[in-house]
């Protein structure tokens, strides 16, 4: 059996979380205590942060559970796990694009016909706006309204937003329970 060796092409963190690139991944972890006291005031970051391992099962569920009741293109789930280091992650694969707001930064017209020669394009932005619109509102949007249920969490897990827990510190948040499906699927990402 061989094994191949793929390298990050590009990685970073913010306060809670770990991202890196790779020409065919994409992977996001939780950060380390050790990582965390590093930082001016990481020990406030790291209290107040709960769940960690929590978030990224929750997200691996997530994934899925889009994957299996949606029309909603997302990225193939690869796997999840903890690491030696006891921080948990989150693989899934790459999917190729760029960002809506690099979408103007040069003419992106296909069959050699410009809209201007150099520099920003504004017809490339406004076309790529109008089509993440459209999408939004013919795929999007009507596909996650048909996520409801009638009991609050994931698998049974209620996951608050992480800015309510600044002012929440419930270490368990219950589920909720309703005799029509009222709930919809919200996710912090």
């Amino acid at each position: 059996m061989v094994y191949y060796v793929v390298m990050a092409t590009k990685s970073w963190t913010t306060i809670h979380s770990g991202y890196e690139f790779s020409p065919f991944t994409f992977k996001k972890r939780s950060r380390t205590a050790t990582e965390y006291y590093a930082q001016p005031c990481g020990d406030v970051w790291f209290n107040t942060r709960h769940w960690k391992t929590e978030r990224i099962i929750n997200e691996a569920k997530a994934l899925k559970l889009l994957a299996e009741r949606t029309r909603i293109p997302i990225p193939q789930f690869i796997r999840y796990g903890q690491k030696d280091d006891g921080s948990m992650f989150l693989e899934t694969s790459r999917v190729d694009g760029i960002d809506l707001s690099e979408a103007g930064k040069e003419c992106r017209k296909p069959g050699g016909v410009r809209h201007n020669s150099v520099g920003e394009c504004n017809k490339c932005m406004d076309i790529a706006k109008a089509n993440a619109e459209h999408f939004i509102q013919t795929v999007f949007l009507p596909e996650l309204a048909k996520l409801r249920s009638n009991i609050t969490g994931l698998d049974g897990f209620v996951l608050p937003p992480a800015w309510m827990l600044e002012y929440d510190t419930r270490s368990h948040w219950n589920t909720k329970t309703s005799s029509y499906k009222e709930f919809v699927f919200t996710h912090g990402d």
